[in-house]
Order: structure tokens, then C-alpha cells, then sequence
């Protein structure tokens, strides 16, 4: 497809005022389909409610891409590597899925099923993106590692802490999709420090990377082992 068609399509459905709009409702940021990047990035107000979001959305590309690309469109696009589905996954977020049979909604850790693949259906279209709002108490964290800044990360982390009740994290580019672990366990009971380290080994070991011409398995999962250690500690001291 030539590139003037590509932005003929971009500037059509982004005039979809339906698809475009940000809002906060019953605990929830929903967030319009074709939303650009680099607007959620720069809003503040976004940044407050979902700041795992903001945490993140400086890791997606470069800014020019950000400029042009959309929250729906990266999530849609369900690349192993890519920040955006992995922030929805490890938030629970549901996704709103439109067809001619109306709207659906889809778990956001269920939705991407493999490499560019997801729960879509042909005849539908990802319309918007529903983020659980931060409680007070919650801690968040994102990191990644990639070759140079811009590019799709080696391995990535992204991770939710609530003391007391959970430990959620993601990992991208150590598989085929992004995975979400619950470490729970390591939290550590009855005034026990937690054991992120711990939930790094337990992590990198559950991982399926593959070698390729940027990395080595075995050192993508050394990255995971180091970046789960890492996203948790600062997660876990952002909430306390």
C-alpha cells in the first residue's frame, strides 16, 4: 500500500470523533482507538490516572512516530516487542472490539494470541482502550532494554504492585506474545522483606525467548531476570 494512501486512512478514521476521545468514568480512563501517542505522553491528566502508561509511552519508538502512531493501532498490531499491549495486559484492561454484530469486550491479558495475532475477529475493528484508574497505595514501574533508544526492546518489563494484596508483572520480547506473571508470593508475609530477586529467576525460568540476529536466548533472559528485580523493587518503594 503507497504511503499517501496509508495517511489517507490514518486522517479518516482520526476524524472519527467517536474514536478520539480520552475520558475518566467508574474507575476507568477510556481511551478512543486513533488517540495519538504522543497526546497521551504529554497529558498530565493521563499521566495520573494510569501512570504505568506514562511510565511507558517514552520506550514506544521515537517521538516522530508517536506523533502519527495510536494507542489502538500498536495494541491491534500485537508485536512481541511492542510496549503498549504489555502496559494493557499486566493493567487488566478490557478492549473494545466493534463489528457488525455490535461491541464486545476483550481481556486485555487474552487478547494478543501470538505474533501479529489476536482475539479480533475478521470483520472487526479495536475501537477503544479501557485502563483501570491508580488507587492510592499502587506502585508501578516500566523498563526495557534495546540497542539504541527507539528500537523494538530486547526484553522489557512492566510491573503493578499493591502491598499487601498482589504482585502482577509482564514481559515482552522473551516470546512469541507478552506474558503476565503473578509473583504474589514473593511479596513476603508477616514483615518479611520481599524477594524480587527471587521473582526474577522464578520469571526468567518460565520464559520461552528465541535467538535472533539482535540477542541470544540465554541473554534475553538474563535482561528479564534483571529487569523483573528491578520493576518490582521500584514499584514495591513507590507504593510504600
Amino acid at each position: 500500500m503507497a504511503l499517501l494512501e496509508v495517511d489517507a486512512i490514518h486522517t479518516y478514521y482520526g476524524s472519527i470523533e467517536a474514536l478520539s476521545g480520552v475520558s475518566q468514568s467508574d474507575g476507568e480512563l477510556s481511551v478512543g482507538a486513533t488517540v495519538r501517542q504522543r497526546d497521551l505522553e504529554r497529558d498530565a491528566g493521563v499521566a495520573a490516572a494510569v501512570p504505568l502508561l506514562a511510565a511507558a509511552l517514552p520506550f514506544v519508538g521515537h517521538r516522530e512516530i508517536r506523533n502519527r502512531g495510536t494507542i489502538g493501532g500498536s495494541i491491534a498490531h500485537a508485536d512481541p516487542s511492542a510496549e503498549l499491549p504489555l502496559v494493557a495486559a499486566v493493567l487488566r484492561a478490557r478492549l473494545v472490539a466493534t463489528g457488525p454484530g455490535g461491541e464486545r469486550e476483550l481481556e486485555a491479558d487474552a487478547f494478543v494470541t501470538g505474533p501479529f495475532q489476536t482475539a479480533l475477529h475478521d470483520d472487526e475493528l479495536l475501537t477503544a482502550v479501557r485502563l483501570p484508574i491508580a488507587r492510592e497505595g499502587d506502585g508501578f514501574a516500566f523498563d526495557e532494554v534495546a540497542r539504541r533508544h527507539g528500537d523494538y526492546a530486547l526484553c522489557g518489563v512492566a510491573a503493578h504492585v499493591r502491598p499487601g494484596e498482589f504482585a502482577r508483572l509482564g514481559v515482552l520480547g522473551c516470546g512469541p506474545k507478552p506474558s503476565v506473571h503473578d509473583v504474589t508470593h514473593e511479596l513476603g508475609a508477616n514483615g518479611a522483606a520481599p524477594d524480587w530477586r527471587r521473582a526474577g529467576e522464578l520469571v526468567a525460568g518460565r520464559l520461552e525467548p528465541s535467538d535472533d540476529m539482535h540477542a541470544s536466548a540465554g541473554y534475553r533472559r538474563r535482561l528479564a531476570r534483571a529487569l523483573v528485580a528491578r520493576c518490582l523493587d521500584r514499584a514495591h518503594r513507590e507504593a510504600a
